[in-house]
């Protein structure tokens, strides 16, 4: 029996030493100036890819581009698909303290392949302006200036089956004829929504980005229904819900030209390729004014 309780007993020393703090024994601290850890990063352009990398291996890095990439290996590549000028911000990481570098880098023109598809310009360009704004259709001709609604998904084209005008939209939804939803091109793909009214999900800004194209397209029959979708993040568009009043952040392009925009989603969040109820938003270019 005693030799059983020594045992224990040994066991329960020996555990306790093992959870010591590993910062007790092995401290990380950095330990240069944010000055001195600068010249160890490097950062290149080819094109559109950046290569970024620090020859300081005694410290955890962490990576934060402006246009949204982040990476956490002492040497990355990564695409910067749109010209502009960037920020890069490494963070090294060592015990309890951090230090912060930050580089810039310029890109000096598009990829092309990556915006070869004519939807890019037509979303967010605007001439040349590397933007462009979208308000609600509300004296659209093909829907008699309803804005919002259902219809078939895959099965319409626009909001057919029941259908609300701007009124309804506003009194009941809190849109607003003055809503205004703005995609942008300059650096990185970035979008802005602001609402005059009280409905979700209220004024703010996020990224975007479109998959379109290829395997990305729906068909109803042989005939394109939709080029693809865009993809929102940390924001939605002006009343961007569903009719249970769900805010969405996938939208399918059901048609898009240089002045009209109509937008879908399926509606309890069926899949892409099923045929069930949907959801439509219908926008035009700010500024345009049907004949």
């Amino acid at each position: 029996m005693k030799k059983n309780i020594i045992y224990i007993l040994t066991i329960v020393i020996l555990a306790f030493s093992a959870c010591d703090p590993i910062e007790n024994r092995h401290s990380l601290e950095p330990a240069k100036a944010a000055s001195e850890l600068e010249k160890t990063v490097n950062v290149s352009v080819d094109g559109n890819i950046v290569t970024c990398s620090t020859t300081n291996k005694d410290l955890i890095v962490y990576w934060e581009a402006s246009n949204g990439w982040t990476g956490s290996h002492y040497e990355n590549q990564f695409d910067a698909p749109l010209k502009g000028d960037y920020s890069l911000k490494a963070t090294f990481l060592g015990g309890d303290k951090r230090v912060e570098v930050t580089k810039t880098f310029s890109v000096a023109a598009d990829d092309p392949e990556f915006f070869s598809h004519p939807y890019w310009k037509l979303l967010a360009q605007n001439g040349d302006v590397r933007q462009k704004t979208w308000v609600w259709a509300d004296d659209n001709d093909y829907a008699g200036g309803a804005v919002w609604g259902n219809g078939g998904w895959i099965g319409s084209s626009k909001a057919e089956w029941w259908t609300v005008t701007m009124d309804w939209f506003a009194e009941n939804k809190g849109a607003s004829a003055m809503d205004r939803l703005t995609f942008s091109m300059e650096g990185q793909l970035n979008f802005e929504t602001e609402m005059s009214g009280i409905g979700q999900p209220g004024n703010g800004t996020g990224s975007w980005i479109m998959e379109i194209g290829g395997d990305n397209v729906i068909k109803n029959g042989d005939a394109v229904w939709s080029e693809g979708s865009i993809k929102l993040t940390g924001h939605s568009i002006p009343c961007g819900i569903t009719g249970d009043d769900k805010i969405q952040y996938r939208f399918w392009i059901v048609k898009l030209t240089e002045d009209e925009l109509i937008l879908s989603v399926p509606e309890g969040g069926a899949n892409a390729d099923a045929w069930s109820g949907a959801w439509f938003y219908h926008y035009k270019r700010e500024g345009y004014v049907y004949p």
